[in-house]
């Protein structure tokens, strides 16, 4: 299929060659070439470029009829190529495992997002899903090879040994707010997820510690008593767990 849009784009090209305009003149019209001037049996002719005369015939202009100048232009297939090729786009994308629509196809006056979006782009998440799952074991071990490397360079000063790397894709279409407004909003009135977890879907590139910062703002804001440690205060650690629930596992 490729080759054939490739084919299909050399088709549109020759027709915009073809279409220049030609004008068919009879031979007697045009000026004979400096060197032929003085040889009786010699037809070759200079040509003007600029007004595309480009085809001579041998004819009587006396009997050429009313106008001996003919001009010539042929049509350009622009449509027919131009719908050809858009057709070709739409399978060789398809046969990639991708959803036309992925690559600005079929959209015409469609303005969809959230749900509507994914549903008709089932496609290209789920070809996107195979790749991230073929990517993630051998960038896991790149990226942990390199962390060991540079702890074995640098002892001591670079990474640690014992570290490896975890690779996780982000989604490449996060909601709009209205969407992610109208989730958290079911999920305050159910009351089945804390503040934390409501304000990390709504940031979910925040760290750990902005999250609780921001936690803590709106549950004072609202006056709603808390002791969770305030990541200000060094209690608080960017990791898995705060440090008091640590001390509270260990014991």
């Amino acid at each position: 299929m490729m080759d054939s849009l490739d084919e299909t784009y050399s088709s549109w090209m020759r027709d915009v060659r073809l279409a220049k305009a030609r004008l068919i003149v009879p031979a007697d019209y045009l000026r004979r070439k400096p060197l032929d001037m003085f040889e009786d049996n010699s037809y070759t002719y200079e040509f003007d470029e600029d007004v595309e005369t480009l085809v001579a015939l041998d004819i009587d202009p006396e009997h050429a009829g009313g106008n001996p100048i003919t001009p010539s232009q042929f049509a350009i297939r622009s449509v027919e190529h131009a719908a050809t090729a858009a057709d070709l786009i739409r399978n060789i994308v398809s046969q990639a495992g991708y959803a036309p629509q992925t690559f600005g196809l079929n959209i015409e006056g469609l303005a969809q997002s959230g749900t509507a979006l994914r549903i008709r782009e089932k496609k290209s998440y789920n070809t996107r899903g195979k790749k991230a799952a073929y990517w993630k074991a051998g960038l896991e071990k790149i990226m942990t090879a390199m962390i060991h490397l540079d702890a074995a360079i640098y002892p001591r000063a670079g990474s640690d040994a014992e570290h490896d790397v975890k690779v996780h894709f982000a989604d490449n279409m996060a909601n709009d707010i209205s969407t992610t407004s109208a989730a958290l909003n079911m999920l305050n009135s159910a009351m089945a997820a804390s503040t934390e977890i409501k304000v990390a879907m709504l940031h979910p590139d925040w760290s750990k510690n902005q999250v609780m910062e921001e936690t803590l703002k709106i549950m004072k804001e609202y006056g709603v008593a808390t002791d969770a440690a305030d990541p200000d205060d060094g209690d608080y650690h960017d990791d898995d767990t705060p440090q008091d629930e640590k001390e509270q596992q260990e014991e």
